[in-house]
């Protein structure tokens, strides 16, 4: 159990330098298991009752070079467990409790330029439980909650770029992931979003630009299980209550490549894979708070301009191998109370071409079996 604040600051101010790169990052709780040819027994209580802000801060008066990279991530709570030709069991419990901010932030200034390529990306994830399997098996519990705030937020003001430039959040409030190479799975899942909110934001202005994207994501409750060679099956349950938002806007000056701006946020999501011979799903979804997605792009003579925004309240989604043989089999029950919007906006003086959408979807199903690459 961590009560006390866990915090990372990192602050760079140069006039000018040839590259830059500078990462922050902040853990509440971490835990490892692992095995080798015996089974595993993979139990643990994670609780995370305190703020864990993570910020990383670039200001260059100049050019920042060649390359300029800068990363923030904050994690609450998270557990690994692995086995190699054996069973990993257990039950994982992981809680961020009410009134725990979690922040990832990452700002960038440049004043000169040019700069040859950037990458500035943010990512805040509440609780997350991986599990993996080499010819094993993996039979476990995962029951996650989050009651507080899970925040991600990018911003970057920069002179020109003469390369790349990608700008990114990612806020993940609850998220499980299962692998396995030659193993099969069984796994429950229950995961609670009840919190202040899950949110990314990406807000970026250049006044020069090659290929430039910026993209946001927020997601409340996820999994995404992938096997082959054996059965999988999952159990899940998933609440989102709280507002799930992300928000992309990128001014990208005179660009000369191709200008994209994105955003997608979901309450809950649901993904199993397999090139096994079956995959078995029982999926309940509920969300009840609102879901939104801007995204937005301006500037003023490029080549092409690209933006796209998409929300959804519950998605899951099944897929089984038809060349294996494969079979699915699937129950879902899905219930979207809260309110689902996708916005899109493209404001640019001149351009080749421009594309721009805007998708909001209450609840999403798919279930297929199809051949492994198609």
């Amino acid at each position: 159990m961590q009560l006390g604040d866990v915090g990372a600051k990192l602050d760079i101010v140069v006039g000018e330098a040839t590259r830059i790169t500078g990462q922050a990052s902040g853990v509440g709780n971490s835990a490892t298991l692992t095995s080798a040819g015996q089974d595993l027994e993979a139990t643990s209580t994670q609780t995370l009752q305190a703020n864990l802000p993570v910020s990383a801060t670039v200001r260059v008066t100049g050019t920042a070079g060649e390359a300029l990279t800068l990363a923030a991530s904050a994690v609450g709570d998270t557990q690994t467990a692995g086995a190699c030709c054996a069973t990993t069991r257990g039950t994982t419990t992981q809680t961020v409790a009410p009134g725990s901010t979690l922040s990832a932030t990452a700002t960038v200034t440049v004043g000169g330029g040019p700069t040859g390529t950037v990458s500035v990306d943010t990512s805040t994830v509440g609780n997350t439980a991986g599990y993996e399997a080499a010819s094993g098996w993996t039979a476990a519990t995962a029951v996650q909650v989050h009651q507080g705030a899970n925040l991600a937020v990018t911003t970057a003001d920069l002179c020109c770029v003469a390369g790349w430039a990608g700008y990114s959040a990612t806020s993940v409030s609850n998220n499980v992931t299962v692998d396995g190479s030659d193993s099969g799975a069984d796994m429950v899942v229950n995961q609670t979003a009840d919190g202040f909110g899950t949110v990314a934001t990406v807000d970026v202005r250049q006044r020069y630009a090659a290929d430039v994207q910026a993209s946001a994501t927020s997601t409340g409750d996820n999994v995404n299980m992938v096997a082959d060679g054996h059965s999988t099956s999952l159990q899940n349950t998933q609440v989102n209550a709280g507002p799930v938002t992300a928000a992309s806007a990128l001014d990208a000056g005179d660009w000369s490549g191709t200008a994209t701006a994105t955003a997608y946020g979901v309450g809950t999501s649901a993904l199993v894979a397999n090139t096994g011979p079956s995959t078995t799903l029982a999926s309940d979804q509920t969300n009840a708070g609102p879901v939104s997605a801007t995204a937005a792009l301006s500037g003023g003579a490029g080549t092409e301009g690209v933006a796209s925004a998409a929300a959804v309240g519950n998605a899951v989604s099944g897929y089984a191998c038809s060349s294996c043989g494969g079979v699915v089999t699937a129950w879902s029950r899905q219930s979207n109370t809260g309110g689902v919007q996708a916005a899109t906006s493209i404001s640019v003086t001149t351009a080749h071409g421009v594309t721009g959408s805007a998708a909001a979807v209450g609840n999403s199903a798919t279930f297929q079996v199809r051949s492994p690459g198609s």
